[in-house]
Parts: C-alpha cells; structure tokens; sequence
C-alpha cells in the first residue's frame, strides 16, 4: 500500500511540476473539455493532464443469505470509488495521443477494489484523427459501454445496478485493442480484439466485441456483442444486447434486451429490463425490473426489483440510497454485488473531484 500512495503521490507532482513549467513556454491550445469536476494541469507542447476521481462511501443492509442480515460500511455503492490520470497531447493536423490510468479503491480500508491490479479500472495509451481512435490496454468492453457509458441503467449503484443479472463480457479485459469511429449524424461505432496469449493458439481465452451506437437527443439506442472463448479455445460464450432510451422530458424510458448462449449449453438464457429516471429539481428517482428467463437444465429464472434516488447536495456532492429486491426461482442463484443475500438497502455519500 505504501508503494502505491507513493507512486500517486509521484504521478501528482510530477503533474504539478509540469505544469508550472507551462508559465516559461508558448501557451498550450486549447484542450478537449475535462469530465466534470477535474483538476487539470497544462503541460507544454500543447498538452494537459487531468487528475479525476471518486470517493463514494455508505452503509449496506444485506439480507437473505446463508449467514442472516450483514450490516457493513460499504465502498462505491452509487459509483466506484476511484482515482485518475487522462492526458492528451495535440500532435496537430487533427491527430492526437492519449492515455487513461485509473485506480479504483475501497475507501472504507483504502486497498485496491480489483485484487493486485494497481491501475485495474483502466490502462491504456493510443492515437487518434479524423479516422478515429485507436488504443491498447486495459479497457471496458463494448457490453459496459452500451449499459453503463450510455445510461442504460435506470438504478445506479452495486446494489440494484443491472451488472446483477446481466453479464457484461468482463466488464474490463487485459490485453485489448480498441477502435472507436468518428461519430457521424450521432451515429459511432466500437471495435474490441483481446488477445488470449497461449502458445500454439489464436482463439484461446479470446474476445472479440463489438458496439454500434446511436445518441441525438431525446434518443439513444446500442446494439452490442461479445464472443468469449474459454482457455482451451473450443468453446465460445456469446452475449448479444439491445437497448435503448427516449427521454420524454419529465422521464427517460429505458428497455433492454440481452441474449446469453454458450457452445456447451451451459448458458442459454435472456435477460428483460425495463425502467424510467426521474428527475426533478436537484434530485433523481429510478425505478427498474430485470427478468431472467433461463432456458438451461435447471431453469435459473429470477426477478430484479430496485429502487434508486440521489439528492444532489452541490455539482460535486450527492447524497443517495437505493433498495434491492431479487426473486430467485433456485435459492441465491442471482445475488447482489455484496454477494450475500438477495435483498440490499444502502445509503450513502459521494464526492467527485
């Protein structure tokens, strides 16, 4: 842990250093416009840095598990707590480099939320144009990017998000390279190949994804794949999703659609969700139900139920809870993201930085 606090407290004034060189050179052009509240950081050469994170801290009533109800602190319960660096530098003629490094953390211990990963929400580095963008790293799959980039989730949240029920081809895989098209008439599409890097094999642990995607204002639709094959290279797991959004004013309507198959059988089932955000003033309400219908030997069907609001206290703070009901045909098949019961209320607190 003192190795990583160390190496971001390096990255942080190393940043700062940079950017008070900036004072003696040409001024830099200006940059893309940073995610809400960032820290930016202008290097020379017409370049920046931002420094952007989360820390999302509440308390989780987890109830239907083996053990009895399980009170705990519980990290990232709206949005994951987390930590970054993105930088861009303009290499002119409309062409650019780019990096993400992102840390995410539990902050009620302050230790890595994916294992041993120091950077393990995001790492890469890449090159785009008017082409498009290209990248190579860690990255989210296409399946992430249609759910959760597009707001296709209705409950935020671990506890009643739909990261529950559907499956999202990993949500993040290692050794990725990515396309991403320019966006034309709001139309843009998402190319992903993971390599699987075993010997004497070109299929094993490969994933391939895919997204194509629509967003103009009131609508946004996203049409996504993902097409796993397992360590030996003989069996593939296939996720295709659709869905999209309209947003009448006073409500968003959501609705989703997601077909699981695997070569051996093992998975053969679908996913259904509906839903509305609701916002109004300072505040928002979202309202989701999440069917599984599974075709499969043992018939895994189940039902999700949630409830989510946040009140937002300023641009950067927010107040939340949400309520999480899962039906399970098979007891606990289907669980939430505590992994220990079927039934989570929390409540909490987030700061964006």
């Amino acid at each position: 842990m003192i190795k990583k606090l160390t190496l971001l407290t390096a990255l942080f004034v190393a940043a700062t250093n940079m950017s008070r060189a900036q004072t003696y050179s040409t001024p830099a052009a200006p940059a893309a416009a940073p995610a809400p509240s960032t820290a930016r950081f202008t290097l020379p050469s017409q370049s920046s840095v931002t420094i952007y994170g989360i820390v999302d801290e509440g308390v989780a009533s987890v109830r239907g598990g083996a053990s009895g109800t399980v009170v705990e602190v519980e990290s990232g319960a709206w949005l994951a707590s987390r930590i970054g660096f993105k930088g861009v530098e303009d290499l002119g003629d409309g062409y650019r480099s780019l990096f993400v490094l992102e840390n995410g953390f539990n902050a009620n211990d302050g230790i890595s939320s994916q294992s041993k990963e120091f950077f393990g929400r995001q790492a890469y580095v890449g090159l785009g144009g008017p082409q498009g963008t290209v990248t190579l790293g860690r990255i989210y799959t296409p399946l992430y990017l249609a759910v959760d980039t597009l707001d296709l989730d209705p409950v935020s949240g671990i506890g009643g998000g739909s990261d529950n029920i559907f499956p999202r081809g990993g949500v993040r895989l290692d050794n990725t390279v990515e396309y991403r098209s320019p966006t034309e008439d709001g139309f843009y599409g998402v190319a992903t190949y993971t390599l699987g890097g075993v010997a004497g094999s070109t299929t094993a642990n490969r994933t391939i994804g895919s997204l194509l995607a629509y967003e103009s204002n009131p609508v946004t639709v996203a049409l996504a794949t993902n097409d796993t094959h397992n360590a030996t290279g003989m069996v593939s797991a296939r996720n295709t999703f659709l869905g999209g959004s309209y947003n009448f004013g006073p409500l968003t309507a959501i609705a989703a659609y997601q077909m699981n198959r695997a070569d051996d059988s093992t998975v053969h089932n679908s996913d259904t969700l509906v839903g509305m955000v609701v916002p109004f003033g300072v505040s928002i309400f979202g309202v989701s139900a999440i069917k599984v219908s599974d075709q499969g030997p043992e018939h895994n069907d189940a039902l999700q139920l949630a409830l989510s609001y946040r009140y937002a206290l300023s641009k950067r703070t927010s107040l939340y809870t949400s309520y999480t009901h899962i039906h399970n045909r098979n007891p606990l098949f289907f669980v939430t993201a505590e992994a220990s019961g079927n039934i989570e209320l929390n409540v909490g607190v987030m700061h964006k930085f």
